[in-house]
Formats: structure tokens, C-alpha cells, sequence
């Protein structure tokens, strides 16, 4: 699985193009956290973030700060088989959006547009496939930045 999405994970940039430098790195971080969390193993959408990550530190800090993201934030519960985790924050985002925005709420349920169909890529990969990347990277400082001072 892992193999399979290292092609697709950031394609457009130089730095993960196809049997380069950033696909072993990231391959090779992706593949020591499987081994280092077998509960949560490797899910689509963390690529995402260890390459953001790869594109920002060499692949030993980045698989240290991502194993920290993932402990700190409690990501590993959204990448849990069962995603259980990530159920509920669909559900906690849909209650935040039916109380700010119930139209826009209203209008998503007559569509049968469910929060998971816009959202999960939110969570699972921390904005990184849906922002422009010097967005997502300032983001991702910030959720560095609260890691660092907790």
C-alpha cells in the first residue's frame, strides 16, 4: 500500500518525483512509523504530512516530528483502522457548521453533502492536499510551534 501512494503523495514537486531522493525519504519514514505504531500501521493522507515535513527537514527529524504530531495532536486515533476518531470529528465539525452556518448547513443536508465528503482531508492530512503548500506549510509551522511549547 505504502509503495502505491508514494507516487501520488506531492507528484508536482521536484523533490518527489518519480525514484527520487524525497520518494526513498518518504518511503522510508512512512515505513518506520508502521513499524514503530503497528496499532495504526501506515493510512492514506499521512504521506501528506511526513513529505511536508520532507521538504522541510532531513527524514530522521522528520519522522521524530511526526511521530510527536501524531502523539501530541492525537492524530494516530483519526489513522486508527476504525477511524473512530475521525467519525467524531466529522461530527463535532457538523455540529460547529449547523450552529455558525445553519443555511449553509441546510443547504449541504438538500444536497446530501456530508462533512466527510469535504472534510476528512482536512484532518487526515492537516490541509496539506487541499491548500496551496506555502499555506499548508504555514499551518504546519503553527502546529509545530504549539507542539514545541506544550
Amino acid at each position: 500500500v505504502i509503495l502505491r501512494d508514494i507516487p501520488r503523495t506531492y507528484p508536482e514537486l521536484e523533490f518527489f518525483k518519480d525514484n527520487g531522493r524525497g520518494q526513498q525519504a518518504l518511503f522510508n519514514v512512512i515505513k518506520a512509523y508502521s513499524i514503530h505504531d503497528s496499532e495504526v500501521g501506515y493510512c492514506q493522507g499521512s504521506a501528506f504530512i511526513v513529505g511536508q515535513l520532507l521538504l522541510q527537514m532531513p527524514e530522521e527529524e522528520a519522522f521524530a516530528v511526526f511521530v510527536r504530531l501524531m502523539e501530541a495532536y492525537r492524530l494516530r486515533e483519526l489513522f486508527k483502522p476504525a477511524m473512530t476518531e475521525l467519525g467524531l470529528c466529522m461530527f463535532q465539525l457538523e455540529c460547529l457548521v449547523q450552529e455558525q452556518m445553519p443555511d449553509l448547513c441546510a443547504h449541504f443536508n438538500n444536497m446530501g453533502f456530508d462533512t466527510s465528503m469535504y472534510a476528512s482531508s482536512w484532518f487526515l492530512a492537516l490541509f496539506t492536499t487541499t491548500l496551496p503548500l506555502e499555506l499548508a506549510n504555514r499551518i504546519m509551522d503553527i502546529f509545530l510551534a504549539e507542539v514545541i511549547t506544550n
